[in-house]
């Protein structure tokens, strides 16, 4: 072998390393406080969550952790989950605890079981979206944090391959105000507190519409899931806040007016399940039945 051949062979090699995407884990803890989902439902569950995990990583490009633990926790009395939900430190539900929800540290999912499984599939799933996002960004504005957490709901394997369901009635809402002339600007509704979103959400505007069309539209296209990469990493920790629309205006061409009028003239359109390219969907996590 030629000299300069000894020096190129092992850089092409490294480069070659370089350029294949390291692959996500998943670990699963399973946790029954009296539930007893059957193994199907479990491995169906934490594939899809590892997926997810793998499409923040292969779709939006995010320096996600590649080796996670999460432990999920069923429980079939909601008294007893209540009870041990208000036990937790920093415990912050004001109103009436939900169905579900999810703690970042340590990554936990809490449910309580339900005979309708299809229901219980996209409460986890949105709450483990919630997770992903928020150990990627403490500070993510809602409008992703909630968009993202209903798209990825209603995640599903088909014939091989990783595929997100649209929430028809949400984007019958956003229709429904185009046709009426109702819809807001978008800034508005991206620069929304937290706190006002809340109340709005309260009140029954449908805030939760807006945030779940507005991320759908992004992650339907290249430059769209590009945006939401550059918003999340944006309010990173150490990263000085900024209005979400100032953040359009750098980095989507035209910026956020650009952005609302392609937004407002896709909506009319019609909705399918959405592929999203990653690496093995099918591929069972490593589940760990604690009791």
């Amino acid at each position: 072998m030629r000299p300069a051949a000894r020096i190129l062979l092992p850089a092409l090699l490294l480069c070659l390393l370089c350029s294949v995407p390291a692959r996500a884990y998943v670990r699963f803890g399973v946790e029954n406080h009296g539930a007893a989902p059957d193994p199907a439902f479990v491995e169906n569950i934490t594939t899809l969550i590892a997926d997810i995990h793998k499409a923040f990583i292969s779709a939006l490009r995010l320096r996600v952790t590649s080796d996670v633990h999460v432990t999920l926790k069923f429980y079939k009395e909601r008294d007893e989950y209540e009870k041990d939900a208000k036990g937790l430190r920093g415990w912050n539900y004001v109103n009436a605890i939900p169905p579900a929800f999810y703690r970042h540290q340590p990554m936990e999912i809490w449910a309580v079981d339900s005979p309708d499984r299809e229901l219980l599939r996209q409460q986890v799933l949105h709450e483990s979206t919630h997770m992903f996002v928020h150990n990627l960004s403490e500070n993510c504005p809602i409008w992703i944090h909630e968009g993202l957490a209903e798209a990825f709901q209603g995640a599903v394997l088909r014939n091989g391959s990783f595929f997100l369901r649209p929430y028809l009635p949400r984007d019958r809402i956003t229709k429904d105000q185009v046709q009426q002339g109702q819809l807001p600007d978008l800034a508005a509704t991206i620069d929304m507190t937290r706190d006002d979103w809340q109340r709005m959400d309260d009140s029954g505007q449908p805030v939760r519409a807006h945030s779940w069309s507005v991320c759908w539209f992004l992650l339907s296209s290249p430059e769209g899931r590009q945006l939401l990469n550059d918003l999340i990493r944006a309010h990173q920790p150490g990263r000085r806040p900024e209005k979400s629309s100032a953040l359009v205006d750098r980095y989507w061409r035209g910026g956020s007016k650009a952005l609302d009028a392609a937004w407002r003239a896709w909506i009319p359109g019609q909705r399918a399940a959405m592929p999203l390219d990653i690496p093995n969907p099918e591929e069972p996590s490593l589940t760990t039945l604690i009791r």
